[in-house]
């Protein structure tokens, strides 16, 4: 939702929609489906930080994908392990330009 329309407000509400998955599909029941609902909320959190002056989005964006890569790689789930990289990659660029910007 969010990240096709990049616009604040949609992307808020996709970042809400994702945390509410996230209490259903927890790392303990769903390990596999928590860890690509993570990565759609870093998603969504990437681009609100784009959007945004300050860090904390693009801050939590890394910390949900480092979190997904984790159990990505506990599952062995190889093609999202890729793809969660990759995007952890972009979401820590993001950041550190964010943090130059700022300086």
């Amino acid at each position: 939702l969010g990240t096709r329309e990049k616009d604040a407000a949609s992307l808020r509400e996709s970042v809400a929609i994702g945390r509410a998955t996230l209490e259903i599909r927890t790392r303990d029941t769903h390990p596999l489906g928590w860890a690509l609902a993570q990565r759609n909320v870093a998603e969504s959190l990437r681009a609100l930080g784009e959007l945004e002056t300050d860090t904390a989005h693009l801050e939590e964006s890394v910390a949900r994908l480092r979190e997904a890569l984790d159990a990505l790689e506990q599952d062995g789930a190889q093609y999202s392990i890729t793809q969660a990289r990759a995007e952890l990659k972009e979401s820590e660029e993001a950041l550190r330009r964010r943090q130059a910007a700022t300086a």
